[in-house]
C-alpha cells in the first residue's frame, strides 16, 4: 500500500461547532514523517556504515514491506520510530492546549503523515481519528480554511 508519505509539519487548527477558528489553540509543530525517516536513516547508518537508505527502500520500509541489502533482509525500527514521533506530536499538542484539552471533542488527522502515525495518535487524551483520503483531505481542508478566512 503506497500512501504517499511526505515530509511535513503537523498543523492543528481547532474549529468549534460555530465554525470559528480558535487561533490560540491552533499550532504547527516541526515534527512529522521527516523525523521518522531521519530516525530510520540513523539506524540504517549505524548498522551498515556511511551508506544511506535510498528513497524507494525508505518508502517500502514505511509501507511495512521487506527491504534487502546485498540479498540479506534489513530490519529497521519502523514501529518504534513511528511511536516516538507520534509521542512528540501528542506531547506538543497537549502542552500547547493545556487544560483546554478537556474541551476538545475530537481531533481529525489529515495529510500524508496521518496514515503513518494515525494509529499512534489515536490514543487519549487526543482521541484522534483519521479522515478518509488523508492526503487529499489535507489539501482540501487548507483550501476551505483559506476561503473561510477570506469571508470571515
Amino acid at each position: 500500500m503506497d500512501v504517499g508519505y511526505k515530509t511535513t509539519d503537523v498543523v492543528v487548527a481547532v474549529l468549534f461547532p460555530a465554525y470559528q477558528i480558535v487561533r490560540e489553540m491552533s499550532l504547527s509543530l516541526d515534527v512529522g514523517v521527516h523525523n521518522v525517516e531521519a530516525m530510520l536513516q540513523r539506524a540504517y547508518q549505524r548498522a551498515y556504515g556511511a551508506e544511506m537508505l535510498d528513497r524507494e527502500r525508505m518508502r517500502l520500509a514505511l509501507d511495512g514491506k521487506r527491504i534487502y541489502r546485498f540479498g540479506q533482509p534489513v530490519t529497521l525500527p519502523v514501529d518504534e520510530a513511528r511511536r516516538q514521533v507520534a509521542e512528540r506530536i501528542r506531547a506538543g499538542v497537549v502542552q500547547h492546549w493545556g487544560r483546554a484539552i478537556s474541551t476538545v471533542a475530537r481531533v481529525f488527522l489529515a495529510g500524508g503523515g496521518a496514515a503513518l502515525l494515525g494509529a499512534y495518535l489515536a490514543q487519549p487524551p487526543l482521541v484522534a481519528e483519521m479522515v478518509p483520503d488523508p492526503q487529499g483531505a489535507n489539501a482540501r481542508g487548507f483550501y476551505k480554511l483559506g476561503r473561510f478566512a477570506e469571508t470571515a
